[in-house]
């Protein structure tokens, strides 16, 4: 009994250790004990384990950051990948049976592996779970290099298993690379944008106030693939049944058939969607991310504008007044216009124009779209699955937008009903298939969507709100500290970088001096919440250029000098962004300060008419 005992409170304590920093899994291998009590796991004999990791890893040197293993045949393999590779790898284990997992736990110190930092956890058949346990793991910026262990034989069935979830993360990282690129090079755009957009953002709604607005109704999302030529005859016989949503090429097109949408989408930054608008835009209505490119949101009658989840400075802008909502930027305007609909309560949601693909002459775009007439050599695109023949061809970034709208429909708005009428296209998994001419079978009666967006617009456009002001003005008094503290910084790692190049006796008591007003100066800036988030934007080119300085010291493989050269490096890119920032925020106050007082002149103008 005492042993029993004994054994019972070292598995508990052991569940405990391994909690510190898994807690998921203890939950699972604590859930699993009574299961696996009386099962055999049927592992591989252990005697070969070390043999084959060694051959393995002997024709796969790496060096590797995360080396994946696919179930075990047997538990002396992870001992073997722990103690034949360098302290820096890490070992992601996928087991999907539990009760198997027990009986690892049983045999091998895992809690001590995973403390140590060596051993990542991914128990069951959770893809969401593995999928973070792989991304927490990895920093992408260092463009980690990652193995799948193939020496492994858990057995068919689990080989099959973990195939397909490798493919479906492998996809869900290539996504994440997109995103992380897209922020990283485009940051400072969306800062600039954002702030010049400043006055018309604050004085229009946002798309907060369309929520729910047209509740089951059918909604088309038009886009400006080539098979619009063939569907744009049908919008126009169904005009007046359906929410008609464009994205911003598919505007001109709709234009020159006589067609005005209901709303428009632009969630991009670049000035190069300019074109797009060169059309009639004075009676429509936009709805926008808060970065959107500032010379197309004067040329409509009014804007709903959002933010995106990676945008603090349109956050900001956000949180100073009314809330304007959430716009979801996903690679793919398209992706933003269906997000738009389903947010607004339309269902279902058609999708027209969606080809993401090439005609078969090569064309990109509809007629009379901003790129009328371009067509790609198909020796430069890819095949991929159609929807009405095996294979269409794409380009490599169509590809990405192909796989961001199959993930959004089948797993960020699973159970929304999507349908996509096309003639021809790539496949898009999660869209029910339809011919553009039965479109009108989804009609739900004749209703005015322009009419009731106008009538949205016209009661909640916001009121002049003094917090803006107010809010701007501090934020304008902070920049101006932060570029002067940014620039003593910088003069102080110069000194620092002298000590260090040359060192005398007593420069370690100084360069502590030196170091503690750099962090006072670090601590000062961080306390600057809102200052500091719209410098974000436009430092993170930098910040990626010169490594994430919160990591650990010993990862960046960086001396002393160099990080004081990075840091001042910094510092300066840091007094530079402040300066432009609050040059660029002080004339969109003024902007703002003006408008307020033509919207006096006008308010007392007609009290004297009313008072007349």
């Amino acid at each position: 009994m005492r042993n029993t005992s004994s054994l019972k409170q070292n598995i508990i304590s052991r569940i405990a250790d391994l909690a510190k920093k898994d807690d998921v899994s203890a939950g699972h291998i604590k859930s699993a004990l009574v299961l696996s009590s009386d099962y055999d796991p049927q592992f591989h004999d252990r005697s070969t384990a070390m043999e084959r990791t060694s051959l393995w890893l002997a024709s796969n040197p790496g060096p590797y950051d995360i080396l994946i293993l696919p179930g075990v045949s047997c538990p002396e393999e992870i001992d073997a990948l722990i103690n034949l590779t360098p302290d820096e790898t890490k070992i992601l284990l996928l087991e999907r049976n539990l009760s198997r997992a027990v009986h690892l736990f049983m045999k091998l110190p895992l809690e001590e592996y995973v403390n140590s930092s060596r051993l990542v956890l991914a128990l069951g058949e959770c893809e969401d779970w593995t999928d973070h346990q792989l991304i927490s793991n990895m920093y992408l910026p260092d463009s980690p290099n990652i193995g799948i262990c193939e020496f492994s034989d858990p057995g068919k069935a689990d080989i099959e298993f973990y195939t397909d979830l490798l493919m479906k993360i492998r996809e869900r990282i290539r996504l994440k690379v997109f995103h992380l690129s897209t922020l990283v090079h485009l940051g400072p755009t969306w800062q600039f944008n954002a702030l010049k957009n400043l006055p018309l953002i604050i004085s229009n709604p946002g798309i907060k106030d369309l929520e729910n607005l047209f509740n089951e109704r059918p909604a088309l999302v038009v886009a400006a693939g080539p098979s619009l030529n063939d569907a744009i005859k049908h919008i126009s016989e169904i005009r007046n049944n359906f929410v008609i949503i464009a994205v911003g090429t598919a505007l001109k097109p709709l234009r020159n058939a006589g067609i005005r949408p209901d709303i428009v989408v632009s969630a991009d930054a670049s000035r190069k969607t300019g074109p797009q608008f060169n059309t009639h835009c004075d009676d429509a209505f936009l709805a926008c991310s808060s970065f959107a490119f500032p010379d197309i949101l004067p040329l409509f009658r009014g804007i709903f504008s959002g933010y995106a989840s990676t945008d603090p400075v349109g956050a900001w802008i956000s949180s100073l007044g009314k809330e304007k909502g959430m716009i979801m930027s996903g690679g793919t305007v398209t992706a933003t216009a269906l997000e738009l609909a389903v947010s607004m309560g339309c269902s279902p949601v058609i999708s027209v124009g969606l080809d993401l693909c090439m005609s078969d002459d090569g064309s990109t775009h509809a007629s009379n779209s901003m790129y009328h007439g371009l067509k790609v050599p198909k020796v430069h695109l890819v095949p991929v699955p159609g929807n009405y023949t095996e294979n269409v061809f794409t380009t490599v970034q169509f590809m990405t937008y192909i796989e961001s709208i199959s993930d959004y429909v089948t797993n960020i708005r699973r159970g929304k009903y999507f349908i996509n009428a096309n003639t021809s296209g790539a496949k898009i998994d999660g869209m029910e298939l339809i011919h553009p001419e039965e479109i009108k079978r989804y009609a739900n009666g004749i209703f005015d969507a322009y009419g009731e967006i106008a009538q949205k617009y016209a009661e909640s456009k916001p009121e002049k709100n003094e917090n803006y002001v107010m809010a701007i003005e501090k934020v304008l008094a902070d920049l101006e500290e932060i570029a002067t503290d940014s620039m003593s910084a910088g003069m102080t790692c110069n000194r620092l970088i002298m000590m260090l190049r040359s060192p005398v006796r007593g420069d370690y008591e100084e360069a502590e001096k030196l170091l503690s007003v750099l962090n006072e100066i670090d601590e000062k800036t961080m306390s600057k919440k809102e200052a500091s988030a719209l410098l974000n934007m436009s430092l993170r080119p930098a910040f990626f250029a010169m490594g994430d300085f919160s990591t650990d010291s010993a990862r960046r493989k960086m001396d002393g000098l160099s990080s004081i050269q990075n840091s001042k490096t910094i510092y300066e890119q840091t007094a530079g962004a402040a300066k432009w920032t609050r040059q660029l925020l002080d004339n969109s106050l003024k902007e703002i300060k003006s408008r307020y007082l033509r919207q006096e002149q006008e308010e007392t103008i007609d009290k004297l008419h009313v008072a007349v």
